[in-house]
């Protein structure tokens, strides 16, 4: 497969990532279980086509694994654990609203800049 097919594939991994993470935001409080079910079915899958889109790009790059890679796999860990969150805590969705979006703006920076 091509860089842009694997490039197309990272950023509608995002797009899902995002919509799941901000149903699971939204419904924090309680109710919509359906709903609730849906968005971290959406999360997981994000989760798991934004790792093989991204090492997917790595193989095609062939540049090995710099820094700034293990920094984004950090922030996947981390986007990964808000599910978990916000179970424990639901709470916390309001401030979740400001991180995630800058979370993911580090992400992309990491990858168009390559420090």
């Amino acid at each position: 497969m091509s860089l842009i097919f694997y490039k197309v594939l990272h950023i509608a991994a995002v797009a899902l990532m995002l919509t799941g993470l901000g149903a699971l935001c939204a419904l924090a409080g309680g109710g919509g279980n359906g709903l609730r079910r849906l968005a971290g079915i959406f999360h997981g899958l994000a989760l798991v086509l934004l790792l093989i889109s991204g090492f997917g790009m790595l193989a095609k790059l062939a540049i090995g694994f710099p820094g700034w890679v293990l920094v984004k796999l950090v922030i996947w860990l981390l986007l990964g654990a808000v599910v978990a969150l916000l179970r424990r805590r639901p709470a916390s969705a309001s401030w979740l609203f400001v991180v995630l979006p800058l979370l993911v703006a580090l992400a992309g920076a990491l990858a168009l800049y390559k420090p």
